[in-house]
């Protein structure tokens, strides 16, 4: 999914602010300001130097999420004919990992630090 938002920041704040802080993020995301990739995380915490990108003026913050595969293999019964050596003695741990992870999105809350 991708999330877009135009704002307008003051010159006080586009020469203190140092970092994007994304807040909570499930799961990847690559974060653009003003049409230049900040980076791209996996893991929190997603936290991106500006680097001097931010403006005085109009700014356009795009962020784009990716979940895991976890929706693949939730809502699928690829697993039903798969025997218990074939699991292996993980498959149970994984697939509570997967109904845990099968949300995703931007959560927040988004700050300027």
């Amino acid at each position: 999914v991708e999330y877009s938002l135009t704002f307008t920041c003051d010159s006080e704040i586009a020469v203190s602010a140092q970092i994007l802080d994304l807040g909570d993020v499930k799961f990847g995301c690559e974060a653009f300001l003003n049409g230049t990739s900040l980076g791209k995380k996996i893991w929190c915490p997603y936290k991106f130097y500006l680097n001097g990108k931010l403006k005085a003026g109009e700014n356009q913050l795009t962020v784009t999420v990716a979940n895991t595969m976890a929706n693949q293999y939730v809502h699928t019964n690829v697993f039903d004919n798969w025997t218990d050596a074939m699991k292996g003695p993980y498959h149970d741990k994984a697939r509570s990992f997967e109904e845990d992870t099968s949300a995703g999105g931007l959560y927040g809350p988004v700050k300027l630090l």
